[in-house]
């Protein structure tokens, strides 16, 4: 698909939530057709996994040149060096360290892990060193099951969609499982497939 550099910068703004209000119009019309929707998919990856890079530690300077040029060598390989001299000279985008407090995982940004149990998977969302919790996006398929494990700290599981069968007990969306620090989980599983948020101690991941 052959883009412009004004439609391009248009989707990296939208990608940052740096999108004009009277420009917004413009690009959700582009966003309905099928494949303006593969294009922001691939922006909003690469916007993804480039945030995750800025979080790492902000103790440590990270390589920002480096990761502009990747953005941009992706966007346009013939044209990278021209649209990142006028992105530089643009006021509208200012990476800066501001950019180090905030942090975005869009839906489909492809950094799931996969485990060794066929039909689930995770999504790092946010580790938190400091108070020893990590929170996580799973995604159990229809039949698959987690086995039995020891809890050392607690965990949070709140339900999405589909179904979870925790302790014998049926969870599906809106519903929240909480186990206690020390406790023991019999095997849980999903009949119908389930997305769930986890927090849970940074000991048991």
């Amino acid at each position: 698909m052959n883009l412009d550099e004004h439609m391009v910068e248009k989707i990296i703004l939208n990608s940052l939530g740096a999108l004009s209000k009277s420009e917004e119009q413009e690009l959700n019309n582009f966003q309905q057709n099928i494949e303006g929707k593969e294009v922001f998919a691939e922006f909003n990856n690469l916007v993804s996994q480039f945030s995750k890079l800025i979080n790492l530690s902000p103790k440590k300077s990270v390589p920002f040149d480096r990761i502009k040029e990747k953005i941009f060598e992706k966007i346009n390989p013939k044209k990278n060096s021209e649209l990142q001299k006028d992105i530089d000279s643009d006021n509208d985008i200012n990476f800066n360290l501001q950019h180090e407090k905030f942090g975005y995982i869009y839906a489909d940004s492809d950094d799931w892990i996969n485990l060794s149990i066929e039909g689930i998977k995770f999504k790092e969302l946010a580790v938190n060193k400091e108070k020893g919790y990590i929170m996580l996006l799973m995604k159990i398929a229809a039949g698959a099951q987690y086995p039995s494990h020891h809890h050392n700290g607690a965990e949070e599981c709140y339900i999405l969609e589909g179904d979870l069968v925790a302790e014998g007990k049926t969870l599906g969306p809106g519903d929240f499982h909480h186990a206690e620090a020390d406790s023991d989980h019999e095997p849980l599983y999903s009949n119908n497939g389930c997305t769930a948020i986890l927090v849970l101690d940074a000991k048991d991941f």
